[in-house]
C-alpha cells in the first residue's frame, strides 16, 4: 500500500515539474525582446520591439550642426516593405543642455513579425533624406 502512495505522490510531482517547465519556456518566447539600432551623420535611430507588445522608435539628433527640424518624416521599413509612416514632432529635453528627440509607440502586433533582421529607416527633414539600417 505505502509503495502505490509514494509512486503516486512522486508520478504528481513529475507531471506538475512538467507542466511547469513548459510554461517557463513558452512564456520566453512570447516576451521576446528585440533591440535595433542604427546612425548616420544627422541622427541616432533605435528602434525597441516587444513582440506580442508595444514597440517605441526612438529618433536623436546626432548632432546641433544642422537646423534641428520641427517635425520629420519617417517610414520604418521590414524586410523591403514599408510597414509604417508618420510624422513625428521633435520634443525638446528637459535639460537645455542636451538635445531632444523624436518618439512615436507602435503596436508590435500590427507591424513587426518576428524575423526582424532587415529593419531600416528613413528620415526626411527639410528637404534631404537619410535611410538608416538598424541592427
Amino acid at each position: 500500500m505505502k509503495k502505490n502512495i509514494l509512486k503516486i505522490v512522486i508520478s504528481i510531482m513529475c507531471l506538475c515539474l512538467f507542466v511547469y517547465i513548459l510554461s517557463i519556456n513558452s512564456t520566453k518566447h512570447d516576451n521576446k525582446s528585440i533591440d535595433l539600432t542604427g546612425d548616420d551623420i544627422y541622427w541616432n535611430v533605435s528602434l525597441n520591439i516587444q513582440l506580442q507588445y508595444n514597440s517605441v522608435l526612438i529618433i536623436k539628433p546626432a548632432t546641433d550642426n544642422f537646423k534641428i527640424p520641427s517635425e520629420i518624416n519617417i517610414d520604418i521599413i521590414d524586410n523591403n516593405k514599408c510597414v509604417y509612416t508618420d510624422t513625428l514632432e521633435y520634443i525638446p529635453d528637459s535639460n537645455k543642455n542636451l538635445l531632444g528627440q523624436y518618439r512615436v509607440n507602435l503596436n508590435s502586433n500590427d507591424y513587426f513579425k518576428k524575423d526582424n533582421n532587415d529593419v531600416s529607416v528613413i528620415i526626411r527633414f527639410n528637404g534631404e533624406s537619410s535611410s538608416i539600417s538598424l541592427n
